[in-house]
Formats: C-alpha cells, structure tokens, sequence
C-alpha cells in the first residue's frame, strides 16, 4: 500500500466509526440518554420529572431541547470514539514517526515507511533495524506497523484498560471544564486550554517535529470537547435568562384544584 492508500483508509475508518457513534446515540431513547447522561457525565435527572435534568442547576428538557441533547450526545460520541481508535491503533495497525537521528527498531523493520515531510510525501523509504532510516536528510518519516498477528488475549486486556481509563479521564476533563466555566477565571482558563490545544499541533506541523497521530486525535478530541463546553455555557446561559422555569408535577395538580375549588364557589 502506498502512502495515500493508508492515510485514506485511517481517515476514512475514524470518520466512519465517529458518524456510527453519533446516529446509534441520536436513535437511543430519551430515557435511555438520560441514563447515560447520569452515568457517565453525572448530569442527574430533575426529581418528578423524568425527561427533564439537573444541568449545574438549570432544568432543561432533553426532548423538547435539540441543541442540548445534540451536544452531550457529541461529548460521548467523541470519547466513544477515541477510546475505539485508542483500541485500533494499539491492536491492529500502529504509526511511527521517525526523524534522521533516530534508529529503526525490530518492530518496524520490514513495515511500509514513506516521507512525511512539508513539501515531499509519499516516497517510500527502506527501515532496517539497528540503522538510520535510509535517504532521509530533513523529512520526517512515518511508518505504518500491522501488529494484529502479534495480539493476545492479555495485550487486548492491556489495551481495554488504557482505553477505559482514557475514557474517564476525558469525562472527568468535561465535568472540570463545566464548572471551570461557571466562573469568569475559570472561563478564561477554559479559552486558554483549548489556545494550547489548538497551538501544539500547529507548531508541531510548521516545525516538522514528530508527533504520534494518537496524540494529535486526543488534543483534537479535547479541542471539542472545550467548544462543546463553551456553547454549552453560552446556551444554558440563555435558558437561566429567558427560559421560564418549568412547571412541576405537584404545582400542576395544586393549579387543577385550585381551578376546581373556583368553580365550585362560583354561582350558578
């Protein structure tokens, strides 16, 4: 395969599993979402009303309320899926970046290894191991290793457990962010996190320093999980302004005696 052909079959296949996540989240049920929702992003439901949740201390209906439910269903589709590229990338098809001053090691020996520089792509480029990649001055190199065959049962456990705890932190990182958000210097030290995220690999593109792409996929998961939080905040900010709050269950039934007791009294 040639450089082209891998680089459109990684973007294709997380583009893909990305679209899954999103359209089986969007078909599940109100209930089921909000069980998620109370689960994994600790957003509670709102006591005798059941479609409604406890968002940082505003009540928001997740039927009647598209955008919000868009947007957590956005959160756990993003984390779904780097956890599954997590998992892909460390049992099936791993990538190297290599420079001119590094060695090649016996595990990408024998790999398909192409230029991966700013003006040059896409020329493949011999790797043995214990030497120096082969016709490379300045270039980056990338290497895509097939480490599949080598699997166990113990190394896919290995990796299931990176890939949980990756998928905690990144919910734990969402919930800081929330209530970051809530306060005027949190909320810049929100802003400046997602300028980082955004900085890094840039600098890294412009420099040609290596950086893995499982690095580059988890700060741009982070970079929108950080938007999503802001349009969250701006979005319930609304709510709390110019959203009625909602009527209870027990308020409806004091309104209807209320009603009742008003036409009994009223004369014939």
């Amino acid at each position: 395969m040639e450089l082209k052909e891998y680089l459109q079959l990684i973007n294709g296949c997380s583009v893909v599993v990305l679209l899954l996540n999103i359209c089986v989240l969007a078909l599940l049920s109100s209930r089921l979402l909000s069980e998620l929702f109370q689960k994994l992003l600790r957003i509670h439901p709102v006591k005798n009303l059941p479609s409604y949740v406890n968002f940082y201390g505003i009540s928001i209906n997740i039927k009647s309320s598209r955008r919000f439910r868009f947007s957590l269903i956005i959160q756990l589709s993003l984390k779904i899926w780097i956890i599954i590229v997590l998992f892909l990338d460390g049992c099936g098809m791993q990538t190297h970046f290599l420079s001119m001053k590094d060695l090649c090691s016996s595990s990408i020996e024998n790999s398909d290894c192409f230029r991966f520089g700013k003006y040059e792509k896409g020329e493949r480029v011999l790797c043995q191991s214990g030497k120096f990649v082969s016709n490379v001055t300045s270039s980056t190199v990338i290497c895509f290793v097939w480490v599949y065959a080598e699997q166990n049962t113990l190394s896919a456990i290995n990796q299931m457990g990176i890939c949980s705890s990756v998928f905690a932190l990144l919910c734990v990182v969402f919930q800081c962010f929330c209530r970051l958000s809530r306060q005027w210097w949190g909320l810049a030290l929100v802003i400046l996190s997602l300028v980082i995220c955004i900085i890094i690999p840039t600098i890294s593109a412009i420099t040609e320093v290596p950086f893995s792409m499982t690095a580059n996929r988890l700060l741009m998961v982070l970079s929108c999980i950080i938007i999503n939080v802001l349009q969250l905040r701006q979005f319930t900010h609304h709510c709390k302004h110019y959203r009625p709050v909602p009527v209870t269950v027990i308020q409806r039934k004091c309104l209807h005696l209320t009603e009742k007791i008003d036409s009994i009294r009223s004369p014939i």
